[in-house]
């Protein structure tokens, strides 16, 4: 009987024991299961700031390209002005009056303009879908300017042209 009645003790504290093991197995289960949410919420975030990275990566290389295109373009622009003003020393009034044509400088500065506008809208685009609003809200003005600009043109090639 005093074996029964020590066997009945032990039985109890075990079942005791193991209701605290289950219980504690279940609260580990369920922080197991919220730091893996967590973890999959982190690692959303990391593919979302390498995907950032890489666009990022892309607009600086495009910059790269477009200041060579400037440098370029500046030199470009800087042999025609040299031969420009080469030309007018030596040409006749007649031939200064063909350079000095404003309707074609006007029209050149349009076209100017529509490619900077495109290229701000590219960016424009680019920023927002990065959720840079900041530069984003800044390649918006700059094409709100040059839209301001472009249209300011057209009203004096309008003007001289009647």
């Amino acid at each position: 009987i005093q074996c029964r009645k020590v066997a009945e003790k032990e039985n109890v504290l075990l079942k005791t024991k193991i209701e605290e093991q289950s219980k504690k197995i279940h609260r580990q289960s369920k922080e197991l299961d919220a730091l893996n949410a967590k973890v999959q919420e982190q690692s959303k975030t990391l593919n979302t700031l390498n995907l950032k990275i890489h666009y990022l990566g892309q607009i600086e290389e495009d910059n790269k390209i477009l200041r060579l295109k400037a440098e370029e373009h500046n030199k470009k622009v800087e042999q025609q002005r040299d031969e420009l003003v080469r030309h007018k020393k030596c040409a006749s009034s007649k031939e200064k009056k063909e350079y000095q044509n404003p309707m074609a400088k006007l029209e050149q500065e349009i076209e100017s303009i529509e490619r900077q506008k495109a290229i701000h809208g590219d960016r424009y685009s680019l920023m927002r879908f990065l959720g840079l609003k900041d530069e984003a809200q800044w390649h918006e003005k700059k094409m709100r300017e040059l839209s301001t600009k472009h249209n300011t043109i057209e009203l004096e090639i309008e003007g001289l042209a009647s």
